[in-house]
């Protein structure tokens, strides 16, 4: 008999966005964001009944968005195209704010995270560098650089406690500590590119998700692998639940699964998209983790929940 036993996921709702790639999603005050490979950002409510258009679109562009982050009071939205350009949308107005936009250069700017006190906007380059922009003004003015050994960083995310995890296309994870400014330890665990790195709701737990099948689990203060779970192919996108019970991977053969921490087990895996899916992201008002969302580079996104009266 299984005493842990949770609701199981189901899949409610597929959307066909109608553009040839999804990059990157994230949510914002319980509507998701997702950023294509046709430059536009487009804005999800899916309480409504007509979930198949999005609320709002911004204009098409020749480059794609590789990241997009938004501030938790739903303000702001933060897109990162291919050019290394730093866009950022007013959500309420429905409009870009030009005074704010970031020119990091080519190569400069990949994958966008926010420090939990939405005072730093961080993101890799392509040279293995970590670079740092102030949120405290319009001017948004580069305030550090961290340099690492690894190649091109793909991802990065930061704790409370401003601890960076970043990962690159060696297969490097690192992790510093942002107030010392120090590297604490650097994992060369992985031996494809590690495509996603996050941090569990309480900062205590990092996850690595990488071209060579598996997720990993870290303890945050001494580094030391945990858990491992295994993929039938990529896995190219993470993200872990606010109740801190499970973790969710997207593939590169268009899966999506379920990891229960407590069982160490796979507990879901579902057929959700056609082609890889660069994307997962729980959102970030339900504290009990009963909804996710999924974004592939079908043009495809998926949304998840499971039955929180179980």
């Amino acid at each position: 008999m299984d005493f842990y036993r949770q609701p199981r996921f189901q899949q409610k709702i597929k959307v066909d966005t109608a553009s040839d790639c999804i990059w990157s999603t994230t949510w914002c005050q319980g509507q998701l964001l997702s950023g294509s490979v046709d430059g536009c950002v487009r804005y999800w409510d899916f309480s409504k009944k007509d979930a198949n258009e999005p609320v709002f679109t911004t204009a098409k562009r020749k480059i794609g968005i590789t990241s997009i982050v938004a501030l938790s009071d739903g303000s702001m939205a933060i897109a990162c195209f291919q050019d290394g350009t730093i866009r950022f949308y007013d959500l309420f107005a429905q409009e870009e704010r030009e005074q704010s936009r970031i020119h990091a250069g080519l190569l400069e700017a990949y994958s966008l995270s926010l420090s939990p006190q939405e005072d730093l906007l961080v993101s890799g380059n392509a040279r293995g560098g970590i670079h740092f922009w102030s949120m405290e003004s319009d001017a948004h003015e580069r305030v550090g650089t961290l340099e690492t050994d690894a190649k091109q960083i793909i991802s990065t995310d930061i704790n409370f406690d401003a601890k960076l995890v970043s990962s690159s296309m060696d297969g490097i994870v690192h992790v510093h500590d942002l107030k010392t400014q120090q590297l604490a330890y650097r994992l060369q665990d992985h031996f494809m590119p590690v495509r996603s790195v996050t941090f569990s709701e309480d900062g205590n737990l990092f996850f690595s998700a990488s071209d060579d099948r598996s997720l990993r689990a870290y303890d945050m203060r001494t580094g030391r692998h945990i858990m491992e779970f295994n993929h039938e192919s990529r896995a190219m996108s993470c993200a872990a639940s606010p109740d801190g019970r499970t973790v969710v991977t997207g593939s590169s053969d268009g899966s999506v699964c379920v990891w229960d921490l407590g069982l160490h087990r796979r507990v879901d895996r579902f057929e959700a998209h056609h082609d890889a899916v660069w994307s997962v992201s729980f959102n970030n008002l339900d504290g009990d983790g009963h909804t996710f969302a999924s974004g592939a580079e079908d043009g495809t996104i998926c949304l998840f929940q499971r039955d929180a009266g179980n």
